[in-house]
């Protein structure tokens, strides 16, 4: 009898912190890093360097979406 192969499903690769802080800066504010040495620096950046980074980009946009529906409310 012939043995059935079983594919078996590779498991997702699991990211760094730091993979995870870079990946979510660039998302956010990724049109700020314009060339490679931008983004060079950001790397090179401590992890505690980057979740202050992330922490300060995500106030931006809680300060903007704040300012907008007090507009709105006017």
């Amino acid at each position: 009898m012939k043995k059935k192969t079983v594919k078996r499903k590779t498991e997702p690769k699991k990211l760094s912190m730091r993979e995870k802080l870079v990946t979510n800066i660039l998302y956010y504010a990724g049109d700020e890093y314009e060339t490679k040495s931008d983004v060079i620096d950001l790397a090179m950046e401590t992890e505690e360097q980057l979740v202050q980074r992330l922490i300060d980009i995500l106030d931006y946009y809680y300060d903007k979406a704040d300012e907008l529906s007090f507009r709105v409310t006017l």
